[in-house]
């Protein structure tokens, strides 16, 4: 997919990034639709931060990559997230493809705690059970497991709503209990009310019925 401006891409319903960007200062950012998130807030270690300094735009592998990390020191207040994503939400049907270079090791320190490495759109929840709420979890990897789960652990999960307390899910979802350390292509097509999930183009999960999206949504990657 391209397309010669972000203004072009807008008009047309596309979105193409290759995310050669300077910094995450970058005026080109915004103006093309994405947002570091700063404030505080689920999901992740409750108390912890969510830095706008934990995205970067590095080379990696030869080539520009927008880039997530997250750090802890084993306290909540010593515990930062990273999320980027589109301001705006616009997407609803058709294809989702990202590129992601997913990692089974930290970059320094001791392994062993629970990361989440997501790829996924989403709507707001505007009151729990909200029968319009739409979410589509595209690649959602546990490189060390959790939610009970041991080992490393890739889940592809269609959502129809949600209470966050009391807990109560209500979804759909696939899962693949392997590493998938490196580089791959994620996708989704979303058409014909189904929702099928790809990895380095293998079809991995499909999924329908009332968890199909009912509203637009942003797009959006953290850790």
């Amino acid at each position: 997919v391209t397309a010669t401006s972000s203004s072009a891409a807008v008009g047309c319903g596309v979105l193409f990034d290759d995310f050669n960007y300077a910094s995450r200062t970058d005026a080109a950012l915004s103006q093309r639709g994405w947002r570091i998130r700063s404030n505080a807030g689920g999901p992740g270690v409750p108390g912890a931060a969510w830095l706008a300094d934990n995205v970067s735009f590095p080379t990696v592998d030869g080539q520009k990559v927008a880039q997530l990390k997250a750090v802890t020191n084993g306290t909540a207040g010593g515990t930062s997230h990273a999320e980027f994503s589109q301001s705006n939400r616009r997407f609803f049907e058709g294809t989702y493809l990202a590129r992601i270079k997913f990692s089974d090791a930290p970059a320094s320190g001791t392994d062993g705690d629970h990361v989440n490495q997501t790829f996924y759109t989403i709507s707001p929840l505007a009151a729990p059970m909200d029968p319009t709420y739409s979410e589509l979890d595209i690649s959602e990897y546990l490189p060390n497991g959790g939610w009970g789960e041991t080992g490393p652990i890739n889940y592809q999960t269609s959502w129809y709503t949600y209470v966050a307390d009391p807990w109560y899910a209500d979804n759909q979802h696939s899962q693949q209990a392997r590493s998938i350390n490196g580089w791959h292509d994620v996708q989704a097509t979303v058409g014909d009310g189904r929702i099928r999930y790809y990895i380095d183009g293998a079809l991995v999960g499909e999924h329908s019925g009332k968890v199909y999206p009912r509203q637009n949504m942003s797009i959006d990657f953290n850790q």
